[in-house]
């Protein structure tokens, strides 16, 4: 049983009346045999996870039980928002918790689509107060835009969105190399949001990574973007470590929300959304909210349009820009790509399967084909047609190409590994743990190094009570 069946049991035996289990089966349209409350709790638990009549049940909420759906939706569903919160934002701060949990059940619990979580804090001013709200992920995509006044947009919607997300990702990968590479050119004056992008952009042991994992496609480096345009050290809502009324989220975070849930087609004012960011507890002045979005919208994150001498703004439709083009010509090795112009997602997708190093000039980055990688990738069809479309004008990644093709499905025996047999469980445990990620399993009792660490294993072998014995 996952967390949240779990919750939902308990939510429905332990915090919901017969009257509110009955709500239940009339906003989301179920019809139970009984109405007694073990009989209830028992039909409608297995059935609030369920997307059936979510959205009919969540269609006529008023305005302050809407917002109060919003700030769960703000929170992960396995942690959930606490009731010192949810009183707040729901706007019952004058009642006792036990009265503003009675009332949150009567609208929320009461329409099957909030689960109740029990923190069991000591020394809690209620048992209440140690309760959370949680609205399931399942259920998230039914709720009705948050309210915030907004306006259509002109149609069709501002374009190019996609194309400046690609050229900001350009930009922070350009400014990431050059600062690997230690120098000092244009690309090393990223300031701001742009600086910060760059910084969690690294290269280590010829991998392209971001934030410490490594780039396998462009939404990486997209997702990392977003990321750190909701997230500013120097602007953090600090006082929610102090208070524990104060809500979980930033006023980036808060504000980034909103305009991802606006209407469909609209768009809304920085004015605006200033004012409505109460409803989520959180307070910012018009002026940040504007450097926010323009920076948003300069990273592709956020489009905007003038509408009736105001400037509005709406999340930028997902999505990639279509067939780009890689730039890149042949060098020792493998190839080198001109990062002022190169497509950014055929870049992305060509460094998972290769080793990555910046040129000691330029804004350069030299791609050299992995044939392990390759060959673990080698039955997709898209890898095939884009080493393809490399190898054409790269000897070595058409030389790379050959060899795989000629190896793949083989039983490959590499030169300069030594295999051993370790019978003892106990010893193959130890070098697997002392020498990952340098050893290998091969089944059976038989294990792999490579030659240069063969004294390694010997040392290790004799400091445990063995005697390793050495085959002609």
């Amino acid at each position: 049983m996952s967390m949240l069946e779990d919750l939902s049991g308990g939510t429905c035996e332990a915090y919901m009346t017969v009257a509110q289990l009955m709500a239940v089966c009339e906003h989301r349209g179920f019809r139970p045999p009984k109405r007694d409350k073990a009989s209830l709790a028992a039909f409608v638990a297995p059935r609030l996870l369920s997307s059936a009549g979510v959205e009919r049940a969540m269609a006529k909420l008023k305005v302050p039980w809407l917002s109060t759906m919003h700030a769960l939706a703000l929170a992960p569903d396995d942690v959930g928002v606490s009731m010192r919160v949810v009183r707040r934002v729901a706007q019952l701060e004058g009642r006792e918790y036990r009265d503003a949990f009675r009332a949150l059940g009567d609208e929320l619990l009461a329409r099957g689509v909030v689960l109740v979580r029990d923190e069991d804090e000591p020394g809690a001013e209620s048992r209440f107060a140690s309760l959370y709200l949680i609205l399931p992920e399942a259920h998230r995509r039914f709720l009705p835009p948050f309210p915030v006044p907004s306006a259509p947009l002109p149609a069709p919607p501002p374009s190019g969105a996609a194309s400046k997300r690609m050229e900001y990702c350009r930009r922070a990968l350009r400014a990431a190399v050059d600062r690997h590479r230690g120098g000092g050119g244009s690309a090393g004056t990223a300031s701001g949001l742009l600086a910060r992008c760059a910084a969690r952009v690294t290269i280590e042991g010829e991998r392209l990574k971001v934030g410490g994992s490594e780039i396998s496609a462009v939404a990486a480096l997209v997702d990392s973007n977003r990321a750190q345009w909701m997230r500013d050290e120097t602007d953090a809502n600090t006082s929610r470590y102090f208070y524990l009324s104060a809500p979980p989220w930033t006023w980036r975070e808060a504000a980034a929300y909103v305009w991802h849930h606006l209407p469909s087609g609209h768009g809304a004012s920085c004015k605006a959304l200033a004012e409505s960011l109460g409803l989520l507890a959180v307070e910012v002045d018009v002026a940040k909210l504007e450097a926010f979005a323009s920076e948003g919208e300069e990273a592709g994150i956020l489009m905007s349009a003038e509408v009736a001498g105001e400037r509005l703004y709406a999340a930028a439709p997902e999505g990639d820009v279509g067939d780009e083009t890689l730039v890149s010509r042949p060098c020792a090795g493998g190839i080198a790509v001109d990062l002022s112009c190169t497509g950014m997602a055929p870049l992305l997708e060509l460094v998972a399967l290769c080793r990555v190093r910046a040129e000691k000039q330029g804004q350069t980055l030299v791609l050299v084909p992995d044939l392990v990688r390759i060959g673990r990738r080698w039955g997709e069809e898209s890898v095939q047609l884009m080493l393809g479309a490399v190898s054409r004008n790269s000897p070595a990644f058409g030389a790379a190409v050959v060899k795989v093709r000629q190896s793949y499905g083989k039983l490959l025996v590499h030169a300069g590994l030594v295999v051993m047999r370790v019978a003892d469980i106990g010893l193959r445990a130890l070098l697997q743990h002392q020498l990952e990620p340098h050893i290998r399993e091969l089944g059976d009792d038989y294990l792999a190094v490579p030659r240069g660490f063969l004294r390694d294993v010997e040392v290790i072998a004799r400091n445990a009570g063995f005697v390793p014995r050495r085959l002609p």
